[in-house]
């Protein structure tokens, strides 16, 4: 799987005790077709093409300190995957926060990187990386702001590339972070 949140050692999913989930399968789709999701616990929404799941995850990290992560999420019948997770954190250094993603990524052999870019999201430092591995492609984007991390996935079979990539922008570009 290429998906990697390199933000801690441990996976958020990994203790379904932590797992808090909100709605499934939830939405009604607008006048484009896209589906409205609003976080119930994070201070976030997206539009997203299809429904979709809203839950929290609690962890402990390697430090004994208590996280969490407000995941909106879905997945549609052709292996497209997309995601948001927001993880509130005191950033001392948004830079180095962006450096570690992107180098994480880079230090796995099984991914290729295509493309590396570094960008501003609503006055936000972030990054954007297209990653495959041959069999499954992603596009993610992270975005720092100084208090949480905000990072955005599509993720999808290789081979289907040409049927995802017009979705991948407006699902990027559909984020409303909002104030805390």
């Amino acid at each position: 799987m290429i998906l990697c949140l390199c933000l801690s050692a441990k996976s958020f999913a990994a203790d379904p005790k932590g797992l808090t989930m909100h709605r499934v399968q939830a939405g009604i789709a607008n006048e484009n077709g896209w589906y409205e999701a609003k976080s119930t616990q994070g201070s976030f929404k997206v539009f997203l093409p299809i429904p979709f799941n809203d839950f929290t995850s609690s962890w402990q990290d390697e430090n004994k300190d208590y996280l969490k992560a407000y995941i909106i999420g879905s997945k549609s019948i052709e292996g497209f995957k997309f995601s948001v997770t927001e993880m509130r954190k005191n950033i001392l250094n948004q830079e180095k926060t962006i450096q570690e993603f992107v180098a994480g990524f880079k230090s796995d052999q099984k991914n290729k990187i295509l493309k590396q870019e570094y960008l501003e999201y609503s006055g936000y430092p972030g990054a954007e990386l297209k990653i495959t591995n041959n069999t499954m492609s992603a596009v993610e984007r992270i975005i720092v702001p100084v208090d949480r991390i905000f990072l955005l996935v599509v993720e999808y079979p290789t081979e289907k590339e040409k049927q995802v990539e017009a979705l991948i922008p407006l699902f990027f570009n559909s984020l409303i972070m909002e104030n805390r």
